[in-house]
């Protein structure tokens, strides 16, 4: 069975084991699968059928530590998506929520070069996104979880950081790479938190923005969470399709936007992101104070991928990492690029945080 491989041990399934489950599924006789790169949560392959039909078919993460249904959130919310008219994402085909396997619709494209991104394929992004909002108040909405991490509040939001920090605090440290990680936590990291939580609190408050201020449901948005060109396709015909939906759900449209822009996985030209904030500002007016929300919040967001790109340090981590790879992964080699990785993010937080430069 694959479930009791995917849930157990955790390692790569074999195409192979797949068969069966897809032939159910499709009700078609499959002649290939296909392993996929890219992915960082699952295992997503390219299925071909005896009738000349192609598929997606994805084996979803599953630990006892991860509580998130990941599977279950991004097959209902596309779900929710196609049926309110929201095209530019794939359909559902079919699942098993009992082996963690869903089939979706395959749509040829190929993947997007940030560094090439063109303000027409940034202004699809803020179109997509400004058509989700728009299915706040639609039957069902009511049903979709809060998108992964969300939260509603600058209290919140720091907490987070100081538990992200205490439980990367608690990896191992017996290695050089490992003791320059603890080292860069509390030399760097740690400090650069309680310097920013000053300042974002002094900045909330001339504002008139309360430290735990919770915004409601009319000033939250839906959002996929993790959205950028990393989890698209381009058509030939120039229209992007999004992808990866598991994080999908409720969330503050600050903290969207500041995804988008810091996002580790692009390389965006300034003249771009300053493109799609002023984008999102216009198809969000409703939302009143959202640009300096968005300002007050950004370092935030930024020191939160610090300790993003830091996971592979937890062995949890690692292990969902090693569960997507095509091949097993080098665990010194990978920390040792996060690592670097974070540096940088920090670097680049610490400039900018006191000059958000894509306000006006």
């Amino acid at each position: 069975m694959i479930a009791a491989k995917h849930l157990e041990t955790l390692t790569t399934t074999d195409p192979s084991e797949l068969v069966p489950a897809i032939e159910k599924l499709t009700r078609t006789v499959v002649r290939s699968v296909r392993p996929l790169g890219g992915g960082r949560n699952s295992q997503v392959y390219e299925v071909h059928c005896q009738d000349s039909a192609k598929y997606i078919a994805k084996v979803y993460f599953r630990h006892e530590g991860d509580p998130r249904d990941r599977q279950a959130v991004e097959v209902d919310s596309l779900r929710f998506m196609r049926e309110n008219g929201v095209r530019p994402v794939p359909g559902v085909i079919a699942e098993d929520r009992g082996l963690g396997l869903a089939i979706f619709e395959f749509l040829e494209g190929r993947p997007i070069d940030s560094r090439l991104a063109t303000e027409a394929d940034v202004e699809q992004c803020v179109q997509f996104l400004i058509s989700l909002n728009r299915l706040k108040d639609r039957d069902g909405s009511e049903r979709l979880p809060d998108a992964s991490e969300a939260f509603f509040s600058i209290e919140d939001v720091v907490g987070n950081l100081w538990m992200r920090l205490d439980r990367l605090a608690k990896c191992p440290n017996m290695e050089t790479h490992q003791k320059d990680f603890h080292d860069f936590l509390n030399t760097s990291l740690m400090p650069s938190v309680e310097t920013i939580t000053a300042w974002c609190t002094d900045e909330a408050g001339k504002i008139g923005i309360g430290f735990a201020s919770r915004i409601g449901r009319d000033r939250q948005t839906l959002s996929p969470s993790d959205f950028g060109f990393h989890n698209a396709l381009k058509t030939e015909t120039g229209r992007i399709i999004f992808l990866d939906f598991e994080y999908f759900g409720w969330d503050d449209p600050a903290k969207m936007v500041c995804d988008f822009i810091l996002h580790p996985g692009m390389e965006l030209r300034e003249s771009l992101k300053r493109y799609f904030f002023d984008g999102i500002l216009e198809g969000f007016h409703e939302y009143e104070a959202l640009a300096t929300r968005i300002k007050v919040v950004y370092p935030l967001f930024g020191l939160k991928w610090c300790l993003i790109i830091l996971n592979e340090f937890l062995p949890r981590e690692f292990l969902r990492r090693n569960f997507s790879a095509k091949g097993a992964l080098d665990r010194r080699e990978l920390q040792m690029k996060q690592l670097a990785k974070a540096r940088l993010m920090l670097e680049r937080t610490l400039n900018e945080y006191e000059n958000f430069t894509c306000m006006p």
